[in-house]
């Protein structure tokens, strides 16, 4: 852990104690998960990351707000001094294992929305602008009367109406809770195009639609896809080219593999570093590079296959497809196998 957030929790931790000691209420150290992640020197979550905030935290005797692990990362949390019986300590490991609505950016973003009675030209005036296709139609953020869309307004036109207030051509709005699970949200999009996302105080705090949701493939479920290749590549380059021995040599695992499907990603990597496991493969191609960036990956991939709450950012996508393409123009070899 950089040296930046042991110490920063140092200071929380006495400042915490000394008001308490002062007979004073002690003031919560609140800021938002985003800035949490910036004192230890992370910019995202991910199963690791997470373990080494808590055990500092609970080295120190703090607690977290329970949504640390899965909240929205401009989400304010609090840090306090953990008051918890010595003998529940494990119930401060619970988190929510459930992805919620309000996980995503599209959630609390306040949406552009117009009024009932305002003219038909302005609400699609807005939707050419700002290229949405849909509209809340309300009086108010927590008084929402429907939703105007190019559907609604096509089908209006269709039935042989002449709408010129949004009135006329809006249809029932589809809402969401901010803490319903995520996969409701999926299938309301699905059936209906969109749901307006509601907080506690039933305020509409945003809007989610398939636009988003194909962002939101993008960002979680496309590096889960371009893993399954790079792998699935890998697999096929070291295929018939290794005795079982040379893999289990190269691989970590306590399990005796019998091919390439029972490599772990460190094992391809021990594999390949070998000059002369290297020569094998009859490749055009520097080993050295090669293997610096199949190393530097390695946690990319422990990332996505653990799961990590918060989207891959552009370099980290651009990394995977870069070495995605690379692979693909890599030609089939039909040098020997040592078996």
């Amino acid at each position: 852990m950089p040296n930046g957030g042991a110490i920063w929790l140092d200071e929380t931790a006495a400042r915490l104690r000394r008001e308490l000691d002062d007979g004073a209420a002690p003031r919560p150290e609140e800021l938002t998960i985003r800035e949490l992640l910036g004192h230890f020197g992370y910019e995202r979550r991910g199963p690791v990351i997470v373990r080494i905030v808590r055990s500092e935290l609970d080295a120190r005797g703090l607690s977290i707000s329970a949504n640390f692990e899965g909240g929205w990362l401009h989400w304010t949390v609090s840090i306090t001094l953990d008051e918890a019986d010595v003998d529940r300590a494990d119930a401060k490991s619970v988190t929510d294992p459930t992805p919620r609505v309000e996980s995503l950016t599209a959630a609390h973003h306040a949406p552009v929305a117009v009024k009932p009675d305002h003219p038909l030209p302005r609400a699609t005036t807005l939707m050419r602008m700002w290229d949405y296709s849909q509209l809340p139609v309300w009086t108010g953020p927590r008084d929402v009367k429907g939703v105007v869309s190019w559907k609604s307004i096509g089908r209006a036109l269709a039935d042989g109406a002449y709408p010129t207030t949004v009135r006329e051509c809006m249809e029932e709005p589809r809402l969401i809770e901010a803490d319903a699970p995520l996969a409701e949200a999926v299938r309301a999009v699905y059936e209906h195009d969109h749901v307006l996302v509601r907080a506690r105080d039933r305020t509409i705090i945003g809007i989610v639609t398939a636009a988003d949701l194909a962002l939101q493939f993008k960002e979680r479920a496309l590096p889960f896809m371009l893993i399954g290749e790079i792998e699935a590549h890998l697999r096929n380059l070291v295929r018939g080219k290794f005795t079982v021995e040379e893999l289990n040599e190269a691989n970590d695992g306590d399990d005796e593999v019998r091919g390439p499907e029972g490599l772990t990603w460190g094992g391809f990597v021990r594999l390949l570093q070998k000059p002369d496991n290297w020569k094998s493969l009859g490749l055009a191609v520097d080993n050295r590079v090669f293997v610096e960036r199949l190393d530097a990956i390695r946690e990319i991939r422990n990332d996505i296959m653990h799961f990590s709450p918060d989207p891959f950012g552009a370099r980290e996508l651009d990394e995977l497809d870069c070495l995605v393409r690379f692979f693909r123009t890599l030609k089939p070899n039909s040098s020997p196998s040592r078996q």
